[in-house]
């Protein structure tokens, strides 16, 4: 009579396991075979799992203007201790995490838990960055500690531009010496100072209270104010429209 052994996953990396099939006959009439027990049969159930981490996806995409990605993590076997995966961000003025540490244990190891990555602005006009997520494990499961997942590459795609917020754009002054004001504030953080030089195309119908405004990292959004006063050309003419104008020079390229 044929028995047929099935061998199990005990999901624990733990090694080849060996054991033993014994048999005994038991409550029968024919007392040379009462109580009598079969040679036993050895198994040797040969090791299937490994210690690991399965990371889906491991590559995502956010972008400056704030949107998120996720990815997930679950470990390939049952610890035999509690299992903390420490993340690391490789750029956090890139983007933000939603947990910094992962812990995992018998009841919790083949349960994905999910890290949410959110695209920070770093206000400068510098194209799409690309970083990394990576890890370190503590354990006393010897199989787990010290061992890295595979890293998550993130891409945060540029949202900044350079250029220039000017409020409002359309003035009305007075030859009696009425005046009027407009702001200006850069739309992205130069990496340089960056000179704006005011022009008007025709000075003789009104003056500038500065010619020049000076932006830089540190107050590149805060609005600076010019303030243009009517001058009296003693003719009489009609109204005259003119522009201010404005250009740039700075050793930031976005800007020059």
């Amino acid at each position: 009579q044929t028995v047929t052994v099935t061998g199990l996953d005990d999901h624990i990396v733990n090694g080849n396991q060996t054991y033993q099939i014994t048999g005994a006959a038991t409550g029968l009439l024919d007392v040379r075979y009462n109580g009598l027990t079969m040679t036993p049969v050895t198994v040797t159930n040969t090791e299937a799992d490994v210690a690991g981490f399965t990371v889906t996806p491991t590559s995502l995409t956010t972008s400056e203007t704030g949107t998120s990605a996720s990815f997930t993590v679950v470990l390939t076997s049952q610890p035999t201790a509690a299992v903390t995966i420490n993340l690391a961000n490789g750029n956090p003025g890139q983007g933000s995490l939603s947990t910094t540490a992962l812990t995992f244990d018998a009841t919790t190891w083949n349960v994905a838990q999910t890290v949410t990555v959110t695209g920070l602005d770093d206000h400068i006009v510098n194209g799409n960055q690309t970083y990394q997520i990576t890890d370190s494990v503590t354990s006393t499961d010897a199989n787990y500690n010290n061992l890295a997942m595979a890293p998550v590459t993130v891409t945060n795609t540029e949202a900044d531009v350079a250029g220039f917020t000017v409020t409002p754009t359309s003035l009305t002054t007075s030859e009696s010496g009425a005046a009027a004001a407009f702001t200006v504030a850069l739309t992205s953080q130069p990496i340089a100072p960056v000179t704006v030089n005011l022009q008007p195309t025709d000075p003789s119908q009104g003056s500038l209270s500065q010619s020049t405004l000076t932006f830089d990292a540190s107050n590149w959004n805060v609005a600076q104010t010019v303030t243009v006063t009517g001058l009296d050309s003693y003719m009489t003419t009609p109204s005259v429209a003119y522009q201010i104008t404005g250009s740039a020079t700075s050793a930031d390229t976005n800007y020059n």
